[in-house]
């Protein structure tokens, strides 16, 4: 069931009361562009009515609102790892998550269920094969080590797209609200986006990492991890990380 948007890209919180039924499980809201809204408002909406949220975070590696990466506010947090998104190793991916229950479901699912749940039979379930490839976890690993400097290319190139639209007529530069940062950027003269007059549609553009956003996102993707799985130091009360070779 799609849900629709504000005039500034939200997610319309009236429209998913709206739509909200019986049967309904979970919200997925889309980072499109790195752009986050309000997800703690839609975290405190969806624990009202007991459904679970499961974040695509995607394209907001290193966005953040109030102070916290996005992909850290639901039960699960879905990032993509294919190439054009700001941290890459050409296909995968990896889910956040503090809840361990989640996280064994999430590893046993990513390979067949033979390494199942505690209290589950290997193959008790249908899995799938999802797992990350090392070579590709080596490339992963290989650019979060230089994250800054892809945040900060992607930043020069959205300054230069900038310049080159500026003259042109019914565009409006849209700006992140108040404790927002759209992939580390709290604005530093570079919007994240521009919409068309009328139009709540809007282009991509995205910008370096500031101090604050490297801190919090070195937080959320610090500590001892391998190819194959990962536990993380953030998150309450922790993180783990599931790599999946599925991208988005």
């Amino acid at each position: 069931m799609f849900v629709d948007c504000t005039g500034s890209g939200d997610i319309d919180l009236c429209d998913l009361a709206a739509k909200c039924g019986p049967r309904t499980r979970a919200v997925l809201p889309v980072y499109l562009w790195g752009r986050g809204g309000d997800p703690a408002a839609l975290t405190a909406f969806a624990r009202k009515r007991g459904l679970r949220v499961v974040e695509d975070a995607c394209q907001a590696h290193a966005t953040l609102a109030g102070g916290r990466p996005l992909g850290t506010f639901g039960d699960l947090g879905c990032f993509s790892l294919k190439d054009g998104k700001i941290l890459w190793s050409g296909e995968g991916g990896y889910i956040l998550t503090s809840d361990d229950e989640l996280a064994a479901t999430c590893r046993a699912y990513c390979s067949h269920w033979m390494t199942p749940p505690p209290g589950q039979a290997p193959l008790a379930r249908l899995g799938n094969n999802y797992r990350l490839a090392e070579p590709l976890a080596a490339i992963a690993r290989a650019n979060l080590a230089r994250f800054g400097d892809l945040a900060r290319q992607r930043h020069a190139q959205a300054t230069r797209m900038l310049t080159a639209v500026a003259p042109a007529p019914g565009l409006t530069e849209v700006v992140p609200h108040a404790g927002e940062a759209w992939n580390g950027s709290r604005r530093c003269g570079v919007s994240a986006c521009l919409t068309r007059a009328g139009s709540a549609g809007a282009w991509p553009t995205a910008a370096f990492r500031t101090a604050s956003a490297a801190s919090a996102w070195s937080a959320a993707t610090s500590g001892p991890c391998s190819p194959r799985s990962a536990r993380l130091r953030a998150g309450p009360p922790r993180t783990w990380s599931i790599p999946l070779s599925v991208s988005c």
